[in-house]
């Protein structure tokens, strides 16, 4: 959405981002740690959009509070829809519903809140999975990324996975 509102402004038109939250950024702000993207980084993008005319209406909702008919009606002549990437993937096992799964994409918005145990095992091997396990870490939990696959095959970078290793989080791999 930033990306968008940056190239449409740089061509002339006029913008204004709509942010269900209180500061734009979605994932990126959100949903990536500190140690990864400071956010400083991400304020240095809104205050170069707020420079270039770029208007910022945090805590809006498209949708239940704000139609997109409401807002074509105010004269918006077009709208672009970023979603994000906030829908978690299920396992779809017996148990997930207790309170012991937690979603990965869920946690990284605010791992302070969760109490995860001494004990922490992270599915998969993707990107997400290893800012999941190295904040885990780093909360004081002993870590291990559990993947159905080869190392070889995992689709976190090569660099995220040793990183993971250098800060003592464990491995179990097929």
């Amino acid at each position: 959405g930033m990306t968008i509102a940056l190239l449409l402004q740089r061509r002339g038109y006029k913008v204004t981002i709509f942010e269900s939250r209180n500061q734009i950024g979605g994932v990126l702000r959100y949903g990536i740690p500190e140690y990864r993207l400071p956010k400083r980084i991400i304020d240095l993008l809104e205050k170069h959009l707020l420079d270039l005319g770029v208007k910022i209406r945090p805590n809006i909702l498209i949708g239940p509070v704000l139609s997109l008919d409401k807002l074509f009606e105010d004269g918006y002549a077009a709208a672009f829809i970023g979603t994000g990437v906030w829908n978690p993937r299920t396992l779809g096992i017996k148990g997930e519903s207790f309170g012991n799964v937690h979603f990965a994409i869920d946690y990284l918005k605010s791992p302070q809140f969760y109490s995860l145990g001494e004990n922490v095992a992270v599915i998969g091997a993707g990107n997400v999975a290893m800012d999941a396990a190295r904040t885990a870490i780093r909360l004081g939990a002993e870590v291990t990324v559990v993947y159905r696959r080869t190392e070889a095959e995992a689709p976190a970078r090569l660099e995220e996975i040793e990183h993971a290793k250098e800060e003592g989080v464990k491995f179990s791999f097929l």
